[in-house]
């Protein structure tokens, strides 16, 4: 491993630790930030709507026989 790679890796660990120290000092601010992600997510998903579904369904298919009354 070079050395430049050795420091990466430090910082990257060094910012992940950092992360989790808030989270233990501030869990109330913690939580309060994962809850507003989740919401922002909920949000998101919600005003896409179901306009990405794609409900095709052929006709002469077995699902459609299914469907069909009886004659």
């Amino acid at each position: 491993m070079s050395a430049d790679s050795a420091a990466r890796e430090s910082t990257r660990s060094g910012v992940i630790v950092q992360i989790a120290r808030f989270a233990q000092r501030r869990r109330l601010a913690a939580l309060g930030a994962w809850v507003a992600v989740l919401a922002g997510i909920w949000v998101a998903v919600s005003m896409t709507g179901d306009g990405y579904r794609d409900d095709v369904s052929p006709p002469g298919t077995e699902s459609q026989h299914a469907a069909r009354p009886p004659d």
